[in-house]
């Protein structure tokens, strides 16, 4: 058998009933995340600039603009395709998704992406914080907010 052949019947069966390739799109905005969701190398340098980049626009993720997705990932690609061939230019890519994962990658590490929100290692510090605070006086809160003495 070919590699040709072989391809076909892998991309075959690797479609869903749905049209989408591996639940993504199409087999280029699955074959970018994959390569961005496991190559540790990727994953770090678009971690790393997620958090920069946030940092910048306030910790907002509605202040990142698509523009600011797509330059992140074509620096991850200095060639600017994939290692798979995937061209980065190509317009099949759907880089909404694109952006969603890299939305999930940035919440997945801790990175702020909300302005109002502390990141969730942040936030346990706090809810820590006043653990301590409210138990050494022997006095906590339920979950309505009134005072239960010890």
């Amino acid at each position: 058998m070919t590699d040709a052949t072989n391809k076909g019947r892998m991309t075959r069966m690797i479609h869903d009933n749905d049209n989408t390739y591996n639940g993504w799109k199409n087999y280029e905005t699955w074959n970018i995340n994959l390569w961005i969701q496991n190559d540790e190398g990727l994953y770090g340098f678009v971690r790393d600039s997620l958090a920069v980049l946030l940092d910048a626009n306030g910790n907002d993720w509605e202040s990142v603009s698509m523009h600011d997705i797509q330059e992140i990932v074509h620096d991850a690609f200095p060639l600017h395709k994939t290692p798979d061939g995937v061209s980065l230019f190509s317009n099949e890519i759907d880089w909404d998704e694109i952006s969603d994962a890299l939305l999930e990658l940035a919440e997945g590490n801790n990175i702020r992406v909300r302005p109002d929100v502390p990141a969730p290692n942040q936030r346990d510090r706090e809810r820590d914080e006043l653990d301590a605070m409210i138990s050494k006086n022997n006095e906590w809160l339920d979950e309505n907010g009134a005072r239960i003495v010890l």
